[in-house]
Formats: structure tokens, C-alpha cells, sequence
């Protein structure tokens, strides 16, 4: 919490200089940017989920963004299968199946932080049509 005001003012500030001392201070072990104009994106789109900074700042950021077609979000999503058969040929199946809906949910323009709704929806449907498949073992 010592350093928070600090990264506040470079948000507010698109300081990129001294943020990346302060980021290469804070956490030295962490990847750093490797140039200003990385930070800087890095910071827009920091501002841009920031909801604690004015509105004008933000819609500024998005704008900024918006005109560069930065497309170099990283964004998770979990699959987990809570199966007996985990580690086994079927339950590998249950979560490529399921990771495969998220992929070409990512290919079909989903965002699974603002469209998680039908990306949960499409995933559970791969889910249910694996589980559905006729599995055969071999011994």
C-alpha cells in the first residue's frame, strides 16, 4: 500500500517514465516493459478498468486505444472439471471440449470479462455433448 498514491499519479499523470522506476522498484522480479510505448499502452488499459479515476480520464484511454486497435489484452478464463474420471481419457476430453468453446467463442468476438454470460453458456453446451459422447476405453 506504500507505493499506491505513487502508481495513482502515474495513472492520472500517464507518467510513463516514472512508473516504470516504480514498477521496476516495486517488482523487480516481475517481466517490466520493454519500452515507453508498451508502459503507456499498459497503462491505458489499466485507466480504462479503473473505476476510481474521473470518467473524461478513462473514456480518454479508450479512445487512445480505440485508434491503435491494441489488441494485446490478456484475459483468463478458467475451465475446471470436477470429474472421478480427472487425469483420465474422459475427463481430458470434458475439458479440451470445454477450452475449445472458449477459443472459438475468443474467435467468434466474445470477451469473456464483458460477454461471460454465452461464454459460460457455450462452454457448459461442449461440456454436455462430451458428457453425451459415446466413450469407448481401451484396454
Amino acid at each position: 500500500m506504500r507505493h499506491a498514491a505513487a502508481f495513482r499519479r502515474c495513472l492520472m499523470e500517464l507518467d510513463v517514465t516514472a512508473m516504470r522506476k516504480l514498477w521496476r522498484h516495486v517488482s523487480p522480479h516481475l517481466e517490466q516493459p520493454k519500452t515507453d510505448d508498451e508502459c503507456l499502452t499498459t497503462m491505458h488499459m489499466a485507466r480504462r478498468q479503473m473505476q476510481t479515476i474521473p470518467a473524461a480520464l478513462r473514456t480518454y484511454s479508450e479512445t487512445w486505444l480505440a485508434e491503435r486497435r491494441t489488441s494485446i489484452e490478456v484475459v483468463t478464463t478458467g475451465v475446471m472439471v470436477r470429474d472421478a474420471t480427472l487425469g483420465k481419457p474422459r475427463g481430458i476430453g470434458v475439458a479440451g471440449a470445454m477450452i475449445d468453446a472458449v477459443e472459438r467463442s475468443a474467435v467468434a468476438g466474445l470477451h469473456p470479462e464483458f460477454d461471460a454470460a454465452e461464454v459460460r453458456r457455450r462452454m457448459m453446451a461442449a461440456r454436455e455433448k462430451e458428457h453425451m459422447r459415446p466413450f469407448a476405453v481401451r484396454l
